[in-house]
């Protein structure tokens, strides 16, 4: 999960145009979240299991 140090650099990355790295919420090794500013300006931050896990988790479902 995210902690208040991660919020603040993504915070202050995003309004530098930088990219910020956070590891995948379930194997913890590739890092995958996205931010966005809705209409009211408050910035929301996801962070989703990577494509690897999603992939894995699509086959094993199929199965």
């Amino acid at each position: 999960m995210l902690d208040i140090r991660d919020i603040k650099e993504i915070i202050n990355r995003h309004m530098n145009d930088q990219p910020y790295e956070i590891r995948c919420s379930q194997c913890g090794y590739d890092s995958v979240y996205t931010t966005e500013i809705d209409s009211d300006y408050d910035l929301k931050i996801q962070v989703e299991p990577c494509k690897f896990c999603t992939d894995s988790e699509a086959n094993e479902e199929s199965e």
